[in-house]
């Protein structure tokens, strides 16, 4: 982005220079989902970018102030959406993160689940406002082992790197 400045007999073009800063939201703030959280982040610090990673009860809308990017990571659960995922529906309003930039993703058992934790997050975040930079991503966990599919942390850093690339 640039804004144009009218001097005599020419326009001077300045770049709008701006930090980049990111936020990564998890829950829970362990396992799996904070491994491809950190993956992200990698990615993401890889161009460049400062992220911060929070658990996801501590969000607060607020902390999107002066930041451009907001990664948001939860564990799809057979029996519904936990408290912390609850809690950032409802604390975010419509509108409330116009011109931000989002992504969300999901970790899953290998049983199918009607939906996606990722596709309601990434649904909420747009109704407020924000650009979704790519479509949610999933990671598919093997619940008998306790692993995610090989490569999804690799991956996972290259999703960050290619959303950085996006946004900034």
């Amino acid at each position: 982005m640039t804004y144009d400045l009218i001097m005599p007999e020419r326009i001077a073009r300045l770049p709008l220079v701006r930090p980049k800063k990111a936020l990564a939201l998890c829950d829970p703030p362990s396992g799996s989902v904070l491994l491809l959280t950190e993956a992200l982040a990698r990615g993401i610090a890889h161009r460049g970018c400062s992220i911060d990673i929070l658990p996801m009860s501590e969000w607060e809308p607020g902390q999107m102030a002066d930041r451009q990017l907001l990664v948001v990571g939860a564990m799809d659960q057979d029996d519904g959406l936990s408290q912390a995922v609850r809690q950032f529906l409802d604390r975010t309003a419509e509108g409330s993160m116009n011109g931000k930039h989002g992504f969300a993703f999901d970790v899953r058992g290998t049983k199918r689940v009607l939906g996606s934790i990722g596709s309601r997050l990434e649904k909420r975040m747009e109704k407020c406002g924000m650009w979704i930079v790519m479509e949610h991503a999933c990671a598919v966990l093997d619940k008998k082992k306790g692993l995610l599919q090989a490569n999804a942390e690799d991956r996972f850093e290259d999703m960050g790197e290619a959303l950085a690339t996006r946004v900034w």
